[in-house]
Parts: C-alpha cells; structure tokens; sequence
C-alpha cells in the first residue's frame, strides 16, 4: 500500500494531535486518580472531556516545527533547517506571552491564530531554553535536559524529509536546541524515522520501528554508550511487551502496570517506548491505542501524542474516528500545515513557492 499520499500526512498530524487533546487533562493525574475522575475505563473520548477539547503544547510546538521546516524549504537552505525552526520556536515563545527582547526574525504566521496564542502548560525546559535566547545543537549541548519536550513535536520532519540521514539529523537537530542529553534528542530521531519509514515504505508497522530503531542506533553509535544501551534497553523491552501483549484484553490498571515498565513519559525515551509499545499491542485500533497511551501515571499528553502520530500515519485521516476528529481544536490549521507538508514534497513544489499565498507565509513571513 502506498503510505505516500497527503492523507497520511494529514493522518500523522492530527492522530498526533487527537492522542495530545485526550491525555491533556490528566497529564498530571495519577492513574488511580484518572479512574476515580473518569470511571473505570478511564478517559476514552472527548465526551469524557469536562469543558472544551484543547491542544497542549505538544501540538503547538508541532505545527511551529512544520513552519520552520516549511520556510527553509522556501529559501531553499538544506543545511540552514535548524535556525529556522529555531526561530518558529521563538515566534512560539511570543506566543506564550513570555516577555523577550531577543532579536529574532518572526517567520510563523502561526502566530495570528488566535488559538495558538494560549498557554497549555508549556515545558519550563523549552520556556527557559528559548526565552535565555540560547540555539543548543547536537554537538553544542544548552544543558543536559532529556525530557519529553523535545521528542513530542518532530513528526513534520518525518513527513516532509525523504533521506535518512537528514531525518535522523534535523530531528536530533530540532530536538536538541532545547535538550542537550542525548536521550532528548536520540529518541527523537527514531520517533521521526518511524514516521518517515511508516509513510515511504509498504512495511508492516514492526518493521517500521525496527528499522528505525537500528538506523538510529547506527548513527548515533558515538554517544556515550550509557546512554545508548538504555535507548536501545527501553526500545526492545517495548517491542516485546507489545508482541507478547497485542490482542489480548485488560483493564485499565493492568495496562497501566505494563506501561510502567518503560517508565512514566516524563523523559524522551520512555515517551518513545510507551508509544511504540502502545502503537504496536493496539495497531488495528486507534481509539484503543491512544486510550492506553493516555490513561497511565505519567506524561499522558506526550506519549498520547507519540502513539497519535504513529498509527495516524499508518492509519491516514480518512480511518481515523470521526468522533475525535470532529471535536479537534485547530483542525483546520493542522490539516493546512499537512496540505502544505505534503504540497512541498511534489514535483511541482517549485513553481507552488513562488504562489503569493505561499510566500505570504514563508517567505515574506505577511500571512494573516
């Protein structure tokens, strides 16, 4: 089957964003909590939801990262990708009414959505990071940070990069302007090459992640070797659990106990392996899957939308539920930024950025 195709684009971006929107009120919940909030089964559908449905700034930082990525194909710099996305980063910082006097270009027009211009409990590491006006790298760490606010917003790069090599690097890049350990940016790097493989190949999901998983292993083999042991420690550990797990039935307490094996979400690599793990034991059920990735004690927000955007590229938007996609906050604005993704990989894509409306948007940086 060819995954090729702009609804899998737009697949990835909203099951990510749906997986984002569930586990958004109990980020902070406990899983006994979660069950005494929401009955036994926990939180499964946006009814469940008291009050609107809301993005956290999961999805935010998502689209940002679409932005950036989008306006340096636009100026046509292959090997400038990460100073534009770092500066999406900031145009989200404004965003988040941080005050900032740093002299960064504005390149989003994100920023004119009023949606987009709320606060949904942004990391303090990405807040501290961007606001200090520090650009860390790969190779010139800001700290030694591996949380989770570097993994959850990468999938556009998975989506709009076709080689490899570059995927692994701008994700790692991306990533690490704000979390310097290497398990902030490795992890990913795998989360955006299963992307990349699920939506240029034909494969079976599990090979999808496999050969993420080596890939990623390979060229980032010089990382400290602790560090890398638990990556690849947490990766087969959740690949087993979800083979030795997929299609049998249990209760929400019971899963939750086999999550904790691969930890909480609080940092990149346990995000990762719990929405592998999740991905994988629930990959014919979509509803089920970010269900399970949600209704843990733990990042719920985050694995959410890592388990979102996987089977929402394996899935493509036309099979995800209707019942989540309907209620989506910013639907509209995701699947534009999808469109676009998508749009920028074509053979005409040339002839596509010299459209007024385009360069309103990434290149004279005027849309509205």
């Amino acid at each position: 089957m060819d995954r090729y195709d702009i609804v899998y684009f737009t697949g990835c971006l909203v099951g990510g964003a749906i997986g984002d929107a569930l586990g958004y009120p109990v980020e902070f919940m406990k899983v006994d909590e979660i069950l005494a909030e929401y009955g036994e089964d926990g939180i499964t559908d946006f009814s469940d939801i008291k009050g609107d449905v809301h993005i956290s700034d999961d999805t935010q930082m998502t689209l940002f990262t679409a932005n950036g990525l989008l306006c340096a194909v636009t100026a046509g710099k292959g090997s400038g990708v990460a100073s534009y996305i770092y500066s999406a980063y900031i145009d989200w910082l404004r965003t988040q009414r941080v005050d900032t006097d740093l002299d960064v270009e504005s390149v989003s027009w994100l920023r004119n959505v009023d949606a987009l211009n709320a606060q949904r409990s942004p990391g303090n590491t990405c807040l501290s990071v961007l606001s200090a006006g520090k650009h860390g790298s790969v190779g010139n760490p800001v700290n030694n940070s591996k949380g989770c606010g570097g993994i959850m917003r990468v999938s556009p790069i998975g989506l709009l990069m076709d080689d490899e090599n570059d995927v692994a690097a701008c994700a790692a890049g991306a990533a690490a302007i704000t979390h310097g350990n290497p398990l902030g940016f490795v992890p990913a790097a795998a989360y955006a090459l299963i992307i990349n493989n699920i939506i240029n190949t034909d494969n079976d999901l599990i090979d999808c992640v496999a050969d993420a998983v080596r890939f990623t292993a390979d060229t980032f083999r010089n990382m400290p070797a602790p560090a890398m042991k638990r990556f690849l420690r947490l990766m087969t550990m959740a690949i087993g659990l979800a083979a030795d797990n997929r299609g049998k039935r249990f209760s929400v307490e019971e899963e939750a106990e086999i999550i904790s094996r691969l930890g909480a979400g609080w940092v990149a690599e346990e995000t990762l392996a719990i929405g592998v793990y999740c991905a994988l034991a629930h990959q014919d059920d979509f509803a089920g899957a970010v269900s399970a990735a949600v209704n843990h004690s733990g990042d719920s927000d985050s694995t959410g939308a890592v388990t979102g955007g996987i089977l929402g590229a394996l899935f493509g938007i036309e099979q995800l539920p209707m019942k989540f996609v309907t209620q989506l906050e910013l639907y509209d604005v995701i699947t534009e930024i999808s469109q676009d993704l998508f749009s920028a990989t074509q053979p005409d894509a040339e002839g596509l950025v010299k459209t007024n409306t385009w360069k309103e948007k990434y290149s004279d940086h005027t849309y509205s």
